[in-house]
């Protein structure tokens, strides 16, 4: 089915970038100079979260829940972030 294959692309093309990034050096971090987590932190929680409960969420609000953050600030920050609010990407999935 092509949703699978999509899938499975996907997560081929992640896999890579990231071990593209391992081997050049050019690893994310998550914190600011004062140690603080940052919304690229928190945009990994969520997707992390997604992708592997997406079948089990039910509303945003679980998601915010689940990773101590507000509901208003993970959908801003995802629709900014990725162009898309998170209901449509666990549509999509």
């Amino acid at each position: 089915d092509d949703k699978t294959e999509d899938m499975i692309n996907s997560y081929i093309y992640q896999i890579t970038v990231t071990l593209a990034r391992i081997i050049s050096g050019n690893v994310i971090t998550y914190e600011n100079s004062k140690g603080e987590k940052s919304a690229s932190y928190a945009m990994y929680l969520v997707l992390r979260y997604l992708d592997r409960e997406y079948l089990q969420i039910k509303n945003v609000s679980e998601i915010a829940e689940k990773l101590s953050y507000s509901e208003f600030y993970l959908s801003h920050l995802f629709k900014k972030k990725m162009g898309i609010t998170i209901k449509e990407y666990l549509a999509n999935k």
